[in-house]
């Protein structure tokens, strides 16, 4: 940022001023038609600087990402829009600040619904089935239900006799609160009888999920 504002950043910028500086000098010629150009200034057209200020801002619109995000993901244009329309009808930084509240809320619902892979494989030496669990991202306090109701909801439909087997190859990281849930999920495998295998651990899951679970390999 080189100006105090979002519009004399951009006119600056425009106007080729690199660093803060330039508020100096901008301040000197301001100070300079106070003085002595003031009866001239006054019959400026307030149109006129606001011309000077859209002529800086409208470089800053970038209407080329458009068509790229329509064509590949729609919905990352709700949150720019979305900030777009409130601007046009209410203050800058309220815009602004729904245009980030709603991209932080798609954020965390992402966050918080993780891709959980549940397939039937069989053994290649005893053709026994198994269920194959693989999360594809690391587990979290906001999506252990999600990930617990996915895999609970698949393994009751089979029987016990089936086991599963969870690869965390995918699992980078996992919070103490989402072991606590894990736990609470193995203590459902064992009520039922249904034996559970962890598989491409990293040092740090296989550390902290053996601290407060028994764990097979």
């Amino acid at each position: 940022p080189i100006g105090g504002s979002f519009s004399r950043c951009a006119v600056n910028h425009a106007s080729g001023v690199k660093t803060p500086i330039g508020g100096l000098y901008s301040g000197i010629i301001v100070v300079m038609c106070l003085l002595f150009l003031m009866p001239a200034c006054a019959l400026i057209p307030k149109a006129t600087l606001g011309a000077v200020v859209f002529a800086g801002v409208v470089f800053s619109i970038e209407y080329k990402i458009i068509k790229p995000i329509w064509t590949t993901k729609r919905a990352d244009l709700f949150p720019g829009l979305s900030a777009f329309l409130v601007c046009l009808f209410f203050r800058l930084e309220v815009g602004i600040f729904v245009g980030v509240g709603i991209q932080m809320c798609g954020i965390i619902y992402r966050a918080s619904r993780p891709t959980v892979e549940i397939t039937i494989e069989k053994d290649s030496v005893t053709y026994a089935p198994y269920l194959l669990i693989i999360p594809h991202q690391s587990i979290s306090f906001p999506s252990i239900s999600h990930v617990r109701t996915c895999i609970e909801k698949d393994a009751r439909k089979q029987a016990t006799s089936v086991s599963a087997v969870i690869d965390c190859s995918k699992l980078e990281y996992v919070d103490f609160t989402a072991f606590r849930g894990i736990k609470a999920m193995m203590e459902d495998f064992v009520r039922r009888d249904q034996a559970v295998f962890w598989i491409n651990m990293t040092e740090g899951v296989e550390k902290t999920l053996g601290s407060i679970c028994k764990i097979n390999k």
